[in-house]
């Protein structure tokens, strides 16, 4: 029997994440689940072709506004309202706002309701309100009335409505526990890797046995994830291996972010050094992270990411390199099962003592190679966290 997901989610549409496009876009429609996904749009034209896996029903472009906001509001809480009569299930995901008119569609239509968390939003709520320092009273005082009626619909009102709850890490279920949330009402589903896109990559592996030291970075450098830190890591990594080279796979998401790291780059005399590929194909970056020596992800400690769910270290091993990153909950939980990388302080030091001595181990990063893949293959991949997710919404209905 086919099952259908009413799915209200904060990023434009058509989805990007990687959670979202590979696990319900491709795993869930092959076993039977279709979603129809409610939100703003990122294109101004979205074809059937852009959602294979279902409908979608779009508010307007993404973009800012209060009148923006309003609208989007009114008319997506219409779509949750209107077409929960035709879903099985009703799916809201970091979507705060939307939660009364998606609990009114599961009362009216008796269907289970769902919030997925992939992030914390409240706590992201309150870090702009902190951080907002521009002298500007009623625009602050906006900003606390949001984080603290967010709080309040968040961990009150939210786990009493709700059927069950998506959480993105082990790290996120203990700690909404501790503030409350039943354990039963929560399954945490993190970062996964699509195997099939990695298989096909790994075929494409140079011999890399007598190359010069190759790290990588893979994703979004920015000032909140403290990018600069792989700068000053790959900075003391040449006073012990000169010829070394760093790739970042990536790039920053805004113009402003990109200048300043690359004025970083050039502050530290680093431009020799490293390669910044901007943003590529998925196939393209997964191949350049498979020729690389060793894969880095450092991870800032604190309230929003401690409980996150890093997908970089998981796509580094997909990628059958060894991972050197820092104790984020989850992370650490990965490096140390899998035992395919070093979890360290981040702090420079750490990073870099890791790197050199890891890197005079040839034969210690052959064995993580292969931990690597395991893995992956019989933890972290699409099949088996879909297999999961499939399971506990037929229990729902």
């Amino acid at each position: 029997m086919g099952l259908k997901i009413l799915f209200a989610m904060r990023d434009a549409l058509p989805p990007f994440r990687v959670d979202v496009k590979m696990l319900f876009g491709q795993y869930l429609f092959k076993k039977g689940i279709s979603t129809h996904l409610v939100g703003r749009s990122k294109v101004k034209a979205v074809s059937a072709e852009s959602w294979p896996a279902g409908e979608m029903s779009i508010s307007a472009l993404d973009g800012e506004g209060v009148i923006k906001t309003f609208y989007c509001l009114l008319l997506e809480s219409f779509f949750l309202l209107w077409y929960g009569r035709t879903a099985d299930i009703i799916q809201v995901r970091d979507r705060i706002r939307l939660l009364p008119a998606a609990w009114l569609s599961s009362f009216v239509w008796r269907k289970p309701l769902v919030y997925w968390v992939s992030f914390p939003i409240v706590e992201g709520y309150r870090k702009v309100f902190l951080d907002y320092n521009q002298g500007q009273f009623l625009r602050k005082f906006i900003l606390n009335i949001r984080y603290c009626f967010s709080k309040v619909i968040f961990y009150r009102i939210m786990p009493f409505c709700c059927d069950y709850i998506f959480v993105q890490s082990s790290a996120m279920k203990e700690e909404f526990s501790l503030l409350g949330i039943s354990e039963t009402k929560m399954m945490p589903v993190p970062m996964g890797v699509d195997l099939e896109m990695f298989s096909i990559t790994r075929l494409n592996v140079n011999d890399k046995e007598d190359w010069p030291l190759k790290l990588c970075y893979l994703g979004t450098v920015a000032k909140a994830r403290q990018s600069d830190f792989i700068l000053d890591v790959l900075k003391g990594v040449l006073q012990h291996i000169p010829d070394a080279q760093l790739i970042i796979v990536g790039d920053a998401l805004t113009a402003g972010e990109q200048s300043w790291f690359r004025s970083e780059i050039d502050a530290r005399g680093l431009a020799g050094s490293i390669e910044l590929t901007g943003w590529l194909p998925q196939s393209e970056g997964i191949s350049l992270v498979a020729n690389s020596h060793i894969g880095l992800s450092p991870i800032p400690r604190g309230a929003l990411f401690d409980v996150s769910s890093p997908t970089k270290a998981v796509e580094y091993l997909a990628c059958g390199i060894p991972c050197i990153g820092n104790d984020i909950p989850d992370q650490k939980l990965v490096l140390d099962e899998s035992e395919a990388g070093l979890c360290v302080e981040m702090n420079v030091n750490s990073f870099v003592t890791a790197i050199v001595d890891l890197w005079h181990q040839p034969h210690e990063r052959e064995v993580m190679s292969v931990k690597a893949k395991n893995y992956v293959l019989h933890n972290r991949n699409y099949t088996v966290l879909s297999e999961s997710v499939f399971l506990k919404y037929h229990e729902l209905i």
